[in-house]
């Protein structure tokens, strides 16, 4: 998941998916946040995996606001940062798919809902050959189909 940076390696967009800021509603209790500039205020969990992890580009209204953070944790487990962010340790930005349910049952909170944070790409990456093998290829067809099976919903 997120986007391949110059490879020899094949690659076959399976999708997107939304990122969003969380917090728990106790944290936001205690470091309320409701605009960009207390986004700075915050303490960030971030994911060490990803490019970026600093700096991060909202968009509201088709205006483009380009902010930067300096993390106070980190991790390379979305799962791990959704644990710290459940238990009031800070703010994040984490798939909506993986927090849904908490956000469903009201133990995290969606911050700034109004901007929104660039869609994720999903790719399938492969060895760049040639020849590849049948199993190989009817696995990656596969993926495409439920891929767009599951998004067409």
């Amino acid at each position: 998941m997120g986007k391949l940076e110059a490879s020899d390696l094949k690659c076959r967009q399976l999708g997107h998916y939304e990122v969003i800021i969380v917090a728990s509603p106790d944290y936001l209790k205690q470091s309320p946040c409701s605009t960009l500039e207390h986004l700075k205020e915050m303490v960030w969990i971030s994911n060490r995996n990803l490019k970026n992890f600093s700096q991060w580009t909202l968009t509201k209204n088709k205006q483009n606001y380009i902010f930067s953070i300096t993390p106070q944790h980190y991790t390379n487990s979305a799962f791990a940062i959704k644990s710290m962010v459940c238990l009031g340790m800070g703010i994040s930005i984490l798939p909506k798919w993986l927090v849904q349910k908490e956000l469903d049952q009201n133990t995290l909170v969606q911050v700034l809902p109004e901007y929104s944070l660039p869609l994720q790409d999903i790719t399938i990456v492969y060895p760049n050959s040639s020849h590849i093998r049948s199993v190989s290829r009817k696995f990656i067809d596969y993926l495409v189909e439920q891929f767009q099976q599951v998004l067409s919903f």
